[in-house]
């Protein structure tokens, strides 16, 4: 257990990581367009959850339009701009710098920061997209098997262990699909180098990356409770409990990108910043204004 929380002298222990969490938040808290990046910004159980749902649809379920209505603002220019470049901004340096200039970070410095990395954050969300929706499609199959004459309890103890393996396996591609965000928005990388830095820093640590992960799933746990508990009122109290969901669920997702640069620092993570070779600086039209 005390691997699971952390030892003293342990990088990222999990009190660290839930301080790193609530410090985020604070700082997420304070009004400004900038949510609307928030709550596009993707969870570690958000990616797994989508190659669930698109694996099981069929080209008449209903689940399918679900699946491509959650994906279509990733495959918005725009909206994907906003995404990696509040991933840019998550840096601390970035983000007082947005703070010193204008109060707060803005939805335009999102989108300034974000500019020349549409097609390698396109790439970076399209390979994972894809290893998360394969590994599951093949966990799904083997749990949904059926042939004439034998009993349930061999599918379940055949295909339910391997489901179980596969579901573990897309939140790990989750988990460096964050690392590998923000090594490409902060050091301008390409798809391959980001995912590569990304392994790295995970396997440096795996630990430490597991206790991450960890709050990340509690904070999406939170919502997810929070939205459930809406369907036990009538219907005007759970309209007010899902509009509350929305906003908070915007909130947390700035959080949960100022948590993960925090995260990608403590475990190694480079920026331009550190002076290091190889890591060019930030073009001035790249920059946040």
């Amino acid at each position: 257990m005390s691997t699971w929380i952390g030892n003293p002298g342990d990088r990222l222990s999990l009190r660290e990581a839930q301080a790193a969490l609530a410090e985020s938040a604070h700082l997420a808290a304070r009004p400004s367009w900038i949510w609307l990046a928030g709550f596009l910004y993707p969870s570690v159980l958000l990616l797994p959850a989508i190659g669930a749902r698109a694996a099981t649809a069929g080209l008449e379920d209903q689940k399918l339009a679900d699946t491509l209505a959650a994906l279509l603002p990733f495959l918005m220019p725009p909206l994907m701009l906003i995404v990696v470049g509040l991933a840019r901004l998550s840096a601390p340096k970035h983000w007082n710098d947005c703070v010193t200039r204008h109060g707060r970070a803005r939805l335009r410095d999102a989108l300034a920061a974000g500019k020349g990395l549409l097609w390698s954050t396109f790439g970076l969300w399209l390979c994972v997209l894809l290893l998360d929706l394969t590994v599951l499609g093949v966990g799904l199959l083997a749990f949904q098997w059926r042939s004439p004459g034998r009993p349930d309890f061999i599918l379940y103890l055949v295909g339910g262990p391997l489901l179980l393996f596969c579901c573990a396996y897309a939140a790990v591609v989750s988990v460096l699909f964050q690392l590998a965000l923000h090594s490409l928005a902060q050091n301008r990388r390409g798809v391959v180098s980001a995912l590569q830095h990304a392994w790295k820093l995970a396997q440096n640590d795996p630990w430490a990356t597991f206790r991450a992960a960890l709050v990340d799933c509690a904070l999406s746990f939170v919502l997810w409770s929070i939205l459930a508990a809406g369907s036990h009122f009538n219907s005007g109290i759970a309209l007010l409990i899902t509009a509350a969901h929305v906003m908070l669920t915007a909130i947390a997702g700035v959080a949960r990108a100022l948590y993960w640069g925090r995260v990608y620092r403590a475990l190694g993570g480079l920026t331009p910043e550190d002076g290091v070779p190889g890591l060019p600086p930030i073009p001035a039209a790249a920059a946040p204004r």
